[in-house]
């Protein structure tokens, strides 16, 4: 028989890990140094003019400011300096501000580390800080239960903030806390397979014959445990980083999926907000066709039409009502509130448009480096080969105990020995126990391949959502809604000088409060690409 090798070698397991008859081997999609071509985005407003608004000047009004042109030069030098200094004012102010909010923050830092200490020092601490600069929480006594309780009745005091939302679901999310415990579970196997087995005791006293009779003794230990104890150990530490690094996935994604609902809060009771304004406006426009339809001033038609938009809007208005509550409701469970916590208040609008978005290189790669589904799919895939080579090693003996044994009898000598104990391979010579562990071990790399292509595909995705939104949102706030306020501002005056009726005012005020709420919606959006961009990038798949 030939002699088994403890250490196993993977020998042809398939073509991904081969070299080819050439002496080029096959490229990876899990590989962030392969190169791809670049994620590229184009606007598509790029061309696009924006509106200005004319004044039309007299010929005299012409002549004076050309007349002027001469003496503004003048005027422009002193005002130049007169903004230097402005301007330099400004910066000293801007530096005292900058410093007083970083001394806020910083006390707002001992705070946190003094009150959050369950994890802080720990590996998935570290990531889940790295990712999204929140600390995780695990309290392991009832004591630091209610510390952590109180830091929630202080978030809860005033109005949220999207950090404090996510702060408060790490705190108090139950089902986290329920993932969590998997760490906990992963460390106890960890500790439980560097232990050594514990030897086996028999004892045996056999009824008397003619009055004699004989006792037993051995003592059995397990000699393929004790030999395959460093290969478990190193199994069970691969899936220990695995599971830290699932633990990591599930804080984050947690703190993904509360800032994405609470952008849908916020921007849901904008909506309601503004429908509410567009109702007031319909009801108005209602009653006033009704009244001129009773003295005969407006036909059925025309009132018809005024009233069944009057009626849309009040069921838009419903509608969106019960959108806000059940957004509300999906925040409060992900903060993991009850009672008399369902009460917070948050802010009335969402954040404003960053000034410019960011420009990400080598998107790909960032993603195949940082993400921690892939680096959790690679510790899966370790731990698997070494638990093919166990297998591979214990394939014909995988039962082997050694014993030492002691007899004694009423009127016999004493006996002593060793024993030993072993399976023989006469039927089954683990051939099927091998090709399940290959099995499920191939099965894993195949699932890293296809989480590795996911990634590249999900980071451009989110990349040119990211971007998309932000174009969309800017474009309704420069240009689409101030054209309707533009619109709505001179019809007023033709109103003024009844050139328009009441209906065709109140349109266009419709028409501008619809753009601003469309502009909120475009604004959320943009706010969750940039969670799912960050996701995509750092974590996991944001689809999932």
């Amino acid at each position: 028989m030939k002699k088994i090798r403890s250490k196993y070698v993977l020998v042809g397991v398939l073509f991904i890990f081969s070299v080819e008859a050439s002496g080029h081997s096959l490229i990876q999609p899990d590989n962030p140094n392969v190169l791809v071509p670049a994620t590229v985005y184009h606007s598509p407003f790029i061309g696009y003019h924006s509106f200005q608004k004319i004044k039309i000047q007299s010929w005299r009004e012409a002549n004076e400011k050309a007349g002027q042109s001469m003496r503004g030069m003048d005027d422009m030098n002193k005002g130049m300096k007169d903004m230097k200094d402005m301007k330099d004012m400004k910066d000293m102010k801007d530096m005292k501000d900058r410093k007083d909010m970083k001394d806020m923050k910083d006390m707002k830092d001992m705070k946190d580390m003094k009150d959050m200490k369950d994890m802080k020092d720990t590996e998935v601490a570290s990531l889940v800080r790295n990712r999204s600069g929140q600390t995780p929480i695990m309290p392991q006594s009832e004591v630091s239960l209610a510390r952590h309780q109180k830091s929630v009745q202080t978030l809860l005091a005033g109005p949220l903030m999207v950090e404090d939302a996510v702060r408060l679901a790490l705190i108090n999310n139950p089902g986290l806390q329920a993932a969590l415990t998997e760490l906990g579970i992963a460390e106890a196997d960890l500790v439980q397979a560097g232990k050594l087995p514990n030897p086996g005791l028999t004892y045996a006293r056999l009824s008397p014959i003619n009055d004699e009779y004989n006792i037993e003794r051995r003592i059995l230990y397990d000699v393929v445990g004790l030999l395959t104890t460093p290969m478990r150990t190193k199994i069970e530490c691969r899936r220990f980083q695995q599971a830290k690094l699932q633990a990591a996935m599930d804080i984050l994604q947690v703190a993904a999926d509360t800032r994405k609902s609470y952008y849908n809060v916020v921007a849901a009771y904008q909506i309601v907000d503004y429908l509410e304004q567009i109702k007031e406006s319909a009801q108005a426009s209602a009653q006033l066709a009704r009244r001129m339809a009773q003295v005969g001033n407006f036909n059925k038609l025309q009132y018809a039409r005024e009233q069944a938009f009057y009626a849309e809007v009040m069921a838009q208005l419903a509608s969106a009502k019960l959108m806000a509550v059940k957004e509300r409701e999906q925040l409060t469970r992900m903060m993991g509130l009850w009672g008399e916590q369902i009460q917070f208040t948050l802010v009335k609008k969402l954040p404003e448009l960053p000034k410019v978005t960011r420009e990400i290189a080598e998107l790909e790669k960032q993603a195949l480096t940082n993400r921690l589904d892939i680096q959790a799919m690679k510790f899966e895939i370790e731990a698997k080969a070494k638990a093919l080579g166990l297998t591979k090693a214990t394939r014909f003996i995988n039962v082997l105990d050694l014993g030492y044994g002691h007899n004694t009898g009423q009127e016999r000598p004493r006996q002593r020995g060793y024993e030993i104990s072993l399976q023989v391979p006469l039927f089954d010579w683990g051939d099927a126990r091998v090709a399940k562990s290959e099995a499920v071990y191939m099965q894993s790399v195949w699932h890293l391949r296809d989480v590795a292509i996911n990634a590249r595909s999900e980071v451009r995705e989110t990349y040119q959502s990211y971007r998309s939104t932000f174009d969309v949102a800017k474009h309704y706030r420069d240009e689409i809604v101030p054209l309707r306020k533009f619109i709505l501002d001179q019809n007023m005056l033709r109103y003024n000088g009844m050139l328009v009726s009441t209906f065709e005012l109140l349109a266009d005020a419709r028409e501008h409060i619809a753009s601003t709420n469309t502009y909120i919606e475009t604004l959320r959006d943009f706010w969750i690409a940039e969670t799912d961009l960050q996701t995509a990038l750092m974590v996991k798949s944001p689809h999932d």
